[in-house]
């Protein structure tokens, strides 16, 4: 992975948004599993250069092909699994309020536009991302400007006329999903989830398989992994049991452990290698 950021603050008077970092991701920085998680004022827009997958945005499972473009909001959970070649831009928003959207959340997240069209765009955040390696504020700024000015704004008016998003999840599922999602961080049991919900431990695993794919402890699991490698790559001065105990491990050896088996990594390599390949 190549990840540039963007050295200016909100200097942009035309729009409320800044661009914050690109990156590009190839072949072979997919070395690890990447597990659930959340950006709390960053939305990442990411054009899909080659291969095909399913991605977890939200609350499905979704088919995810070359030249198609993914939008996910802010606080919006997802995975990638193992991430496919592509381009990622970051943005954030200067507006007071705890949540944004780029695109309205009823909104399908993934656009299919014509080939001249992803060709386009390709070059602009090529373009940008070229801007941003320079420490020139001006070079910074015309980054800045081309993807919230130009890219952005044609996205959202693409969004206007774009299919809607169709909820399938029982109300079980769902309960259970937001459960872990809110208690993740703290060292709780699944039995104490389902004393705390009135649920059976049968009734809440067949309700997430059916609904998720994932058994709650699964789900747990990917959703705590997901947030440490967030943190392990967004604040490497934290100490490896700082972060296991940020996401809900009292025990570091079993942490590492976890970790190790879902990312293929060790905490400790992760980071390193996450670091070595950014600065390329």
């Amino acid at each position: 992975m190549r990840q540039r950021f963007s050295k200016i603050e909100y200097d942009n008077t035309f729009s409320d948004l800044n661009l914050k970092y690109i990156s590009k991701i190839e072949a072979a920085d997919c070395y690890s599993f990447r597990g659930l998680h959340c950006h709390q004022n960053i939305c990442e827009i990411t054009i899909i250069l080659a291969g095909s997958n399913k991605y977890f945005i939200h609350n499905n499972y979704e088919n995810v092909n070359k030249n198609d473009l993914l939008v996910i909001n802010p606080g919006i959970i997802h995975s990638e699994g193992n991430i496919l070649p592509s381009i990622c831009i970051g943005v954030a928003s200067k507006r007071k309020e705890a949540t944004w959207q780029l695109i309205p959340e009823y909104r399908y997240p993934i656009f299919h536009f014509s080939a001249e069209i992803v060709r386009s765009l390709t070059q602009l955040a090529n373009m940008a991302f070229q801007l941003l390696k320079s420490d020139n504020y001006q070079a910074n700024l015309l980054a800045n400007n081309s993807i919230c000015n130009a890219f952005i704004p044609f996205l959202q008016k693409s969004a206007i006329t774009s299919k809607t998003i169709k909820h399938t999840n029982t109300t079980g599922g769902q309960l259970i999903k937001n459960y872990l999602d809110k208690h993740f961080f703290e060292p709780i049991k699944i039995n104490d989830m389902c004393s705390d919900l009135g649920l059976s431990k049968t009734y809440a695993e067949q309700q997430l398989v059916e609904n998720y794919g994932y058994t709650p402890i699964q789900y747990l699991t990917m959703r705590r992994i997901g947030e440490a490698q967030t943190l392990l790559i967004t604040k490497p001065y934290l100490k490896i049991y700082e972060i296991a105990l940020a996401v809900g491990y009292d025990n570091v050896t079993y942490f590492n452990r976890v970790f190790k088996k879902f990312s293929g990594l060790a905490p400790k390599q992760y980071r390193r290698l996450y670091l070595e390949k950014v600065k390329l």
